[in-house]
């Protein structure tokens, strides 16, 4: 509850004096050599907000909020929670088709 509750007000942070929290991707890709897996920094732009009387608007009015998509963020975990239980559920197979195979 307590990461949950830090990540939601990253999504409000608009201080001028930094820039707004950036999304980062995580990059996974699978070759001969194995599976890697690295962070990088998302590089959509942050999303603009027309409020000329928040103090962090910029001269044009507008204010920048971090790259975060809240629903497309809730779909990435469920797919990736979805593809983890499918992985397990191949393993555990493999498993069970191997010690099957041994009492043969």
């Amino acid at each position: 509850e307590k990461v949950l509750r830090e990540s939601r007000t990253r999504l409000e942070i608009t201080d001028r004096r930094h820039f707004p929290f950036k999304k980062v991707v995580r990059v996974f890709s699978n070759n001969t050599d194995g599976v890697e897996a690295y962070v990088q920094d998302d590089q959509t732009d942050y999303r603009r907000v027309y409020d000329p009387e928040h103090p962090d608007a910029d001269a044009e009015g507008y204010v920048y909020y971090p790259n975060i998509n809240m629903v497309s963020e809730m779909v990435e975990m469920i797919s990736a929670s979805r593809s983890y239980e499918a992985n397990l559920t191949s393993i555990e197979t493999a498993k069970r088709i191997a010690n099957e195979s041994l009492n043969i």
